[in-house]
C-alpha cells in the first residue's frame, strides 16, 4: 500500500525504530477489505474539502468568527493515511 516504505534504506531505518509487533484483532471487520479508507469517520458537511483520500479539509473562513474555539466538529483535518481504528477497553481506573 505504501511502495516508498519498502526501499531497503527506509526498511533499515525502520527496523531501528521498532518497538513491537501489532497483531490484528481476528474479529475486526472492515466495510471493504480492499479500500483502506472505507472505515474512515463521517466528516462535517461544512467542512471545504480538499483531497477525499487521505482526506484533507479546511472550516470555512465564514465559520471560523462563529465560535471563540473551532469546535471539533469544524477543525480542519489534514491526514496522510486512512484514520486508524482505535478501541480502548473501558477501565474504571480511567474513570475521576
Amino acid at each position: 500500500m505504501y511502495p516508498q516504505h519498502k526501499v531497503a534504506n527506509i526498511i533499515e531505518i525502520l527496523e531501528g525504530l521498532r518497538i513491537g509487533n501489532y497483531k490484528a484483532d481476528q474479529t475486526e471487520s472492515h466495510a471493504d477489505a480492499n479500500d483502506p479508507y472505507s472505515t474512515d469517520p463521517e466528516r462535517h458537511p461544512a467542512l471545504i474539502v480538499r483531497s477525499e483520500r487521505p482526506f484533507n479539509a479546511e472550516t470555512p473562513t465564514s465559520l471560523l468568527a462563529d465560535n471563540f474555539i473551532t469546535p471539533n466538529e469544524l477543525f480542519y483535518v489534514r491526514n496522510h493515511l486512512p484514520v486508524p481504528e482505535v478501541r480502548i477497553p473501558f477501565s474504571p481506573l480511567l474513570i475521576h
